[in-house]
């Protein structure tokens, strides 16, 4: 279990780094997470990690609804516009709000924003961690509040509204 974990943690860092890229550029969602990949790579290989497939999974989930996912990032209640968020914090922020709109039913909203508080943590510091736990907090409310999101959505909704005031 924590060796998949693990694995989804580096997935999750590849597509925020891949997102990253292709904002840079006009990278294909192959060749942006594979660039991510090889570039982190302490070892210079070039063997495909086996965190690959997922982290193409949820760049491709970002990319086929990144309106949508960019509309529940504004309507989060910040202040802050989607434009005017840093790049690396948008990016994180993209993938955990599909990762709780478009995958698994059995990953609670509660993993995915501790998870993107991680991912956070090791790009920006502290005040990273405190804008995507907010923010997130927020989104994996509503999409239960709209019934969608399944389980994954409902469970974050409850740790929020239960520990609303200790995360944030």
């Amino acid at each position: 279990m924590a060796a998949r974990a693990g694995l989804r943690r580096s997935a999750r860092i590849l597509a925020v780094q891949a997102l990253y890229l292709m904002e840079l550029g006009d990278a294909p969602i192959r060749r942006a997470v594979r660039t991510a990949a090889r570039l982190s790579r302490e070892d210079g290989s070039f063997e495909d990690p086996p965190e690959l497939p997922y982290a193409e999974a949820l760049v491709e989930d970002v990319e086929r609804d990144k309106v949508a996912i960019d509309l529940s990032i504004g309507a989060s209640g910040t202040r802050w516009r989607v434009d005017r968020m840093s790049p690396l914090d948008l990016q994180i922020l993209r993938v955990a709000t599909a990762e709780m709109r478009t995958r698994r039913e059995d990953l609670p909203a509660a993993v995915v924003i501790d998870e993107a508080i991680e991912v956070a943590r090791s790009f920006g510091g502290d005040g990273a961690t405190a804008f995507v736990n907010g923010v997130l907090d927020a989104i994996a409310r509503q999409l239960a509040r709209e019934g969608r999101g399944g389980r994954a959505a409902e469970a974050g909704a409850r740790a929020g509204a239960s520990t609303e005031g200790d995360r944030r």
